[in-house]
């Protein structure tokens, strides 16, 4: 199990040593992926991660640093998308 919650790193080796990007992908992501028959990248999971997060109404700026943005209009133009169930409610606010 690569997750500790204790250690320095969220996703680190048993000796406490960050997971480097490119190995997490070749031995654990890629694997995950095969196994459940998808097609997916890493930053797919971030764009899902944001976007959902911004439906629960996460703080931008804790958002933008839980996800390592310098800037919030990174987090909020590039990563947060809507689905049309969400354009519908906010439609359906108004009143006629």
């Amino acid at each position: 199990d690569l997750m500790h919650l204790d250690g320095k790193y969220l996703i680190q080796t048993d000796r406490g040593c960050q997971v480097k990007y490119q190995n997490y992908i070749d031995r654990n992501f890629n694997k995950m992926m095969q196994d459940m028959k998808a097609n997916h990248t890493l930053y797919d999971t971030r764009h899902t991660f944001i976007t959902t997060a911004h439906i629960c109404n996460f703080d931008l700026l804790y958002l933008q640093r839980i996800v390592g943005h310098k800037s919030s209009t990174i987090t909020e133009n590039v990563y947060t998308h809507t689905y049309i169930e969400q354009l519908k409610t906010e439609i359906n606010k108004l009143s006629y």
